[in-house]
This record gives structure tokens, sequence and C-alpha cells, in this order.
């Protein structure tokens, strides 16, 4: 009866009464005898104004379900919701529980616009992966 999508974990629906869904980010791909028997319905992106208003939703939700919670205000700034609706939804939950330990590395008990600013790997540690020799002379193995 109660259906989250894993892509926008705060959004949920009751899908008793559906027998499929399917998504896609293209139909190019999907076979026209396939495409036939489903009712195609195009979602437009949401506006920037609607992704601060889920950057919202998901601030309070990460707040409630968390027990350092409480230690943060109630609700997000609105000059920090403006700045997340150039994210994806899908990119926000991430991004803001990356931001509220920013904020708690730094000592307080709010996030800023710059909680949210992506930086540079500040390791020495060896790396692995395909990338990890990429800026250096030496290869190595692990």
């Amino acid at each position: 009866r109660r259906f989250c999508d894993l892509s926008i974990r705060d959004f949920e629906i009751d899908a008793s009464h559906i027998n499929w869904i399917a998504t896609a980010n293209s139909l190019n791909n999907i076979p026209k005898p396939i495409l036939s028997r489903f009712n195609v319905f195009e979602i437009p992106a949401p506006t920037k104004g609607q992704i601060s208003k889920i950057a919202k939703q998901i601030y309070r939700k990460i707040r409630t379900e968390s027990s350092w919670g409480e230690c943060f205000p109630q609700d997000l700034d609105d000059i920090v919701a403006v700045h997340l609706s150039k994210q994806s939804p899908r990119e926000l939950r991430k991004s803001m529980v990356r931001a509220f330990g920013a904020a708690a590395r730094q000592g307080r008990r709010m996030l800023m616009v710059e909680d949210f600013a992506q930086h540079p790997r500040e390791t020495n540690d060896p790396q692995i992966g395909f990338l990890a020799n990429q800026n250096s002379h030496k290869a190595a193995a692990y």
C-alpha cells in the first residue's frame, strides 16, 4: 500500500490500486510493443522553487530521524534552501547529510551555504581505483 521510491526517499505514494509502474529518462530505447502497453505520463523536472521546498522537507526529515537532530533549528534557512535549488532532488539528501557533518565539525548548530561546498579529498593516503595514479608519476599495485 505504501511505496517510497529509492531515488526520492522523502516522497511516498499510496500504490494499493496500481498494477505496474515503470520509469525512464527517455522513451527512445523502449520497444514500441512494450511502450504501447503503458499509459505514458511525462513529469517535468521540479522548478527551483519546488526544489527549495523539497530541500526543506528533507532537512526536517533528517533532523527528526536523527538523534542529534534537535541540536539544529527546526527549519532550514531560506538562503540555504535557495542555494540548494540548483541541485537535483536526488542529490539533496546526500549533500545535506554531509553539510550537517560539516557544520558540526565547525562547532555550529546551523547549516550555512558554505557547508555544501565540494571539498577535494583532504588526505595524502594512497588511493585505489582507475584514477588513483592519474596525478602521480609512480604506479602502485594494490
